[in-house]
Formats: C-alpha cells, sequence, structure tokens
C-alpha cells in the first residue's frame, strides 16, 4: 500500500509522546481510578479485546475467577476493567457480555492513553495497544483462542509469530504465561524484540513531524 518511491519518516507515532513523556503521571492515575471506581492500592488489569466479524464476543474471556485469583497472588488486591472496541460499543451481545462479567466497564472512557498510564497491566489479543503498554514497559498477556479462526477471517501481519508477547490459545495458557512471567524475563523479551525492530518512539515524534511539515512551508491553520 506504500507507493513507490515514498519517503520513510522515522519519527514515531506521534500519538505515543503522551506515554513517553507522562507515564508516571501520578494525579492522572489518580484521577482515572477514581473516574473508574478503582483504589489506588489496586492492581488495575486492563483487559482490552479487539472486535470480530459479525460482532461475536464468544472468543472473549468469559470467566475472570482464575485470572483475578492468578494476579491477585501475584500482585495483592486486583481490579479488572474491561475496555469494548469502539464498533462494538453499541452491540447488545457485547453490552450483555460485560454485563455478565462483572467488570468494570471502560468503554466509554474518553481517552484510551490515558487508561493506558493508569493501568498496571493489558490482557488483548489481536490490539495494537498490546505495542502501546509494551512502550512503557507494562506487562502484556495475549488471549488468542480464536487465531486461526482470526487469522482466516481478518488477517494478522506476521510480526504476531515475532513480538514480545506470547499467543496463549486456552485460558491455562493464559493462567501459566501470568503467573510464570517475572519483570526480569519480560524485559529481556521486549529488548530482543525493540533490538530487532526499532521504535524511533521517544516522546519527541509531534515535534518532529511538525519540523517536517515546517520545513516543506506547510504550517498549521
Amino acid at each position: 500500500w506504500v507507493e513507490p518511491n515514498c519517503e520513510l519518516l522515522r519519527f514515531g507515532m506521534p500519538r505515543t509522546d503522551v506515554l513517553l513523556r507522562d507515564k508516571d503521571n501520578r494525579s492522572l492515575k489518580e484521577r482515572v481510578r477514581n473516574a473508574l471506581g478503582i483504589d489506588n492500592d489496586s492492581y488495575f488489569v486492563l483487559y482490552a479485546p479487539t472486535f470480530r466479524t459479525g460482532e461475536s464476543v464468544d472468543s472473549y474471556l468469559s470467566d475472570f475467577t482464575q485470572v483475578q485469583e492468578v494476579m491477585a497472588n501475584k500482585h495483592g488486591k486486583t481490579t479488572i476493567a474491561v475496555r469494548l472496541h469502539p464498533n462494538l460499543r453499541e452491540s447488545n451481545s457485547a453490552i450483555n457480555w460485560v454485563h455478565k462479567s462483572r467488570l468494570i466497564d471502560a468503554s466509554s472512557y474518553a481517552d484510551v492513553y490515558e487508561l493506558v498510564i493508569a493501568a498496571d497491566c493489558l490482557i488483548t489479543d489481536y490490539s495494537s495497544l498490546a505495542y502501546d503498554f509494551a512502550l512503557i514497559s507494562k506487562p502484556v498477556f495475549l488471549y488468542v483462542s480464536d487465531i486461526e479462526r482470526y487469522i482466516s477471517e481478518r488477517g494478522v501481519y506476521d510480526i504476531i509469530y515475532e513480538q514480545p508477547f506470547r499467543l496463549n490459545r486456552d485460558i491455562n495458557m493464559l493462567m501459566e504465561d501470568i503467573s510464570q512471567t517475572t519483570a526480569e524475563e519480560y524485559a529481556a523479551r521486549l529488548a530482543r524484540f525493540y533490538d530487532k525492530y526499532p521504535t524511533y518512539n521517544d516522546g519527541n515524534a509531534s515535534a518532529r513531524s511538525v519540523d517536517w511539515l515546517e520545513s516543506r512551508g506547510l504550517r498549521p491553520r
């Protein structure tokens, strides 16, 4: 989809600047947690699955009891919140699933990057949020019980097999991943990945992008 002879700008992604500049913003974390009703001393797990063809939620986690127990064993008091993909926020099946899961619903929270800063950990599947969490070295766990079907229906980039997150195809694999992953081992996985695939994200992507635009006579209106 890239035009021949297209200039590739290795500036990083401007949207991630707020993460890299503000990842330890305590006042923001407290504000987000207060808005969601999450105690400041609770380990905050964000579950953010992406949407499926036909608005199906069949492949989502359905029983969070084990997740709660494993996380609590590692981190103490744990709170899990869910954020639905924007395509599903009006879906009856998704809304009913959230209600049955008895999770805090963070789907309507305005700024997803504030959630990234406030949360301690992410569980997702094929969402790009995984890389946003990884940029600030927060743990990411994947639950991909429908990976073959998802690839057949929607497709994925081949990098999915090289990313620094394990492809947990069932709940037992997910529980093992959560319980056995240490901060040191996870950091080593991230380092290997970014050695091979530099991110160019350092909190200054927006400034570089604006400088490039202005150097070509383009100015904001």
